[in-house]
């Protein structure tokens, strides 16, 4: 009797030591995952803001090239393993070079999200989701508004603006082509031209 109750204590250490092992790795591998993800962010974070340091200078065309490679890294990134959170970079998020590497990015290259719709979906997905927040694809878009004018005109409402009362049907229709309701009057602001 002793020894088939020792018999089972044995086992059930076994067992047990074994879910601690797996566990255990299973763990190791999600950090290193998380580790690996971080890591790829910050290389692009460092490319990105290395080529914008004062003194270094590059021609105009190598910046748009660079910005060109690493917005497609930054989507390939997204299609993969989401846009960079909590939930797919652990703590890793709290560092700048991580928490700042697909805003910045996609700011430097907003014409390749208003005029292209299936990288748009990517990031009104990623919206949807709860891993990127509205107001930043709303910031990427109302850039490149932004920059075609010359600064004069958002349509979109974020923090580069109100857009002009007179243009809230294009207001309208660029928000509804992204599912997202029209702004209220109040957030438009009068214009004059």
């Amino acid at each position: 009797m002793r020894k088939v109750k020792s018999s089972k204590v044995s086992v059930f250490i076994k067992v047990l030591l074994l879910f601690v092992i797996l566990y255990g790795c299973s763990a190791q591998s999600k950090r290193n995952s998380e580790n690996n993800l971080a890591f790829e962010l910050c290389e692009i974070y460092g490319i990105d803001q290395g080529i914008r340091q004062e003194g270094i200078v590059i021609d105009k065309k190598s910046n748009i090239k660079i910005d060109s490679l690493n917005f497609q890294r930054v989507i390939n990134f997204i299609n993969k393993n989401g846009y960079p959170n909590k939930d797919n970079i652990g703590t890793y998020i709290n560092e700048k070079c991580v928490q700042a590497t697909a805003t910045i990015v996609l700011l430097h290259n907003p014409q390749h999200i208003v005029n292209n719709k299936e990288n748009r979906d990517i990031l009104i997905k990623e919206v949807k989701k709860g891993n990127m927040k509205e107001e930043t694809l709303l910031l990427i878009m109302d850039k490149y508004y932004w920059h075609i004018s010359k600064g004069k005109k958002v349509y979109m409402g974020s923090k580069f603006g109100k857009p002009c009362i007179k243009d809230r049907a294009k207001s309208d229709s660029l928000r509804k082509a992204i599912s997202l309701p029209p702004l209220k009057t109040e957030d438009f602001k009068n214009c004059e031209e």
